[in-house]
């Protein structure tokens, strides 16, 4: 009775043993799952930060060479305007002298006209 007694308590004593390291194997698994876990939504953060970053420097590379595209229309735009008020202010001042010259020689033709 004994001897048996002993292999039932040995019995129960390895089941135990058995369902411990059951228990043990899957809270193992469940927490190496979370690590997986946890692990793989980093990296889907980080490579969403560096996807952010990149369209960031790329947003901001496209404005900056907007702003540079605009800065050297409007130098282009301004020399054309100095260039077209130089024009303007040639034409005007070679018509005045036309006119100066057209009056200076109506007048010497009046002059040789007149009775002296």
């Amino acid at each position: 009775m004994q001897e048996k007694l002993r292999e039932f308590t040995e019995m129960l004593q390895r089941g135990k043993q058995d369902k411990v390291e059951q228990l043990r194997a899957a809270a193992e698994e469940r927490a190496a799952e979370r690590v997986r876990q946890a692990r793989e939504r980093a990296q889907a953060e980080r490579l969403q930060r560096v996807e952010q970053a990149e369209q960031d420097a790329e947003e901001q590379a496209h404005s900056r060479q907007e702003d540079r595209e605009r800065a050297r229309n409007d130098r282009r735009l301004q020399k054309e305007l100095r260039r077209m008020k130089s024009s303007a202010a040639k034409k005007e001042r070679r018509k005045e002298r036309e006119e100066r010259r057209g009056r200076e020689e109506g007048e010497d033709e009046e002059e040789e006209r007149a009775p002296k």
